[in-house]
């Protein structure tokens, strides 16, 4: 019985081999992985899929036969009555089989699916780039619903509520979660079989939940930036952001209030799913999202204001919360190169190279503007020159954005010295070339 499990460990790595699925762990930082790009290898030849197709039909005969064989010892132990050999060592040996076995049958079946898939699509190619920018659009609609909506909808004038929503916000952040839930399982049963169904269906476990995670990533924030765009005209150096009188009494400032709340939600909505359902995050990434979620709501949080209450330190609170939350938004561009190199042919090493380059670029661009230059530049201008920030408000901003920089520093080293390996591999002489 242990050569029959060493064969099927051995057909198993095999197949795992052939598609893409890591065995191992290997470190990663947001989605870049030296070994990402392997899901390919299935795709690449019908050759490829009619072995990957045998050893799936080997796997499945070596699974039966193996549980034939554990089926019948614990008969014959069984039937020695108090001669026989299962002590409770075996006992556990036999139990601990029998889980192994229900994985590689679970595996097995994965695979099938996912080749008999591969297949379906061969012989019935997607609709190709109509159908990725419909179904990208139905994801990006989903994910920015409650914005849509809050926006369109009459405002309550009469409302006391800071954010000027007709929920409080507890219930906002439970609708934007539960809509960013039914966006992932569009971007996985619909939008990324469709953009990508050479790579996303072969990809393994946790290769496709980081990819997936990396989609809902760019078009959730995606959907955040183009809101919190529309409120630049209230932001100023010296003041912060202006969001108007709590009391909801003008229309202007009751919409800016729910496109920076409702924005809020939806960031912080993206981020917590990532955290609880990409389980192989690294410490990096997971340490980077906390960051963030309690950056932003330490800033926005009507009970958790620094400073007090005083208009001026609220408007400078809600400005630096405004340059944080508008820099993890432009992120999506980022992201975006991300998913794409996510999604390379495993022979496509100078399109891994280009999409990789994008990416250190909007990285480079993204931190230097928005959480170096413009976060300092409101720091020292609301905080040094007009007053309007405390001694404690501008030591605790400055150690968030330290250390929020010293991580954005980390992922993008990790993005560097992987972006330089694919240019190896792909012989191009030169970063920018």
């Amino acid at each position: 019985m242990a050569d029959d499990s060493a064969v099927v460990h051995s057909q198993a790595k095999r197949i795992a081999t052939a598609s893409s699925i890591e065995m191992g762990s290997h470190h990663t930082v947001d989605g870049v992985d030296s070994n990402s790009n392997d899901s390919s290898k299935v795709s690449e030849t019908p050759k490829l899929r009619s072995e990957a197709a045998d050893i799936i039909e080997f796997l499945h005969a070596q699974v039966k036969l193996t549980e034939e064989a554990l089926l019948e010892e614990s008969v014959c132990d069984g039937s020695l009555d108090g001669r026989s050999r299962r002590n409770n060592f075996e006992k556990i040996h036999m139990n601990a089989m029998s889980a192994e076995l229900k994985n590689v049958r679970a595996f097995v079946e994965q695979q099938r699916r996912a080749v008999e898939r591969i297949d379906d699509l061969a012989r019935n190619p997607p609709v190709g780039r109509a159908g990725s920018f419909f179904w990208g659009f139905v994801v990006f609609f989903v994910m920015s619903l409650r914005l849509i909506v809050g926006v369109s909808i009459p405002v309550r004038y009469d409302a006391s509520t800071v954010d000027c929503w007709n929920i409080n916000e507890l219930s906002g952040v439970v609708v934007s979660l539960s809509l960013v839930w039914f966006a992932v399982a569009i971007a996985d049963k619909k939008f990324l079989v469709v953009a990508y169904p050479a790579t996303h269906l072969v990809m393994g476990p946790a290769r496709r939940k980081k990819a997936l995670g990396n989609t809902i990533k760019c078009v959730g924030r995606l959907a955040v930036l183009l809101f919190l765009s529309c409120l630049w005209y209230r932001f100023d150096f010296a003041l912060g952001l202006d969001l108007g009188d709590t009391s909801c009494d003008s229309p202007g400032d009751a919409i800016a209030r729910k496109i920076y709340f409702g924005s809020k939600a939806l960031l912080l909505s993206v981020m917590v799913w990532e955290c609880s359902a990409a389980t192989k995050l690294s410490v990096d990434i997971w340490v980077h999202h906390l960051v963030l979620i309690y950056a932003v709501t330490l800033t926005t949080d009507e009970n958790l204001r620094i400073g007090g209450d005083d208009p001026a330190t609220i408007r400078a609170n809600e400005g630096f919360g405004f340059c944080i939350m508008y820099g993890a938004a432009f992120n999506c561009l980022k992201e975006f190169f991300i998913g794409r190199f996510q999604h390379c042919m495993l022979d496509d090493r100078a399109g891994q190279f280009r999409a990789l380059r994008m990416a250190f670029v909007a990285h480079v661009f993204n931190q230097t503007a928005f959480y170096i230059a413009l976060p300092i530049a409101h720091i020292a201008v609301a905080g040094f020159v007009e007053g309007n920030m405390g001694s404690t408000q501008i030591a605790l901003y400055a150690t968030a954005l330290v250390f929020l920089n010293a991580l954005e520093l980390y992922i993008l080293r990790i993005t560097l010295l992987v972006a330089r390996k694919r240019q190896r591999q792909s012989k191009i002489p030169s970063f920018w070339a």
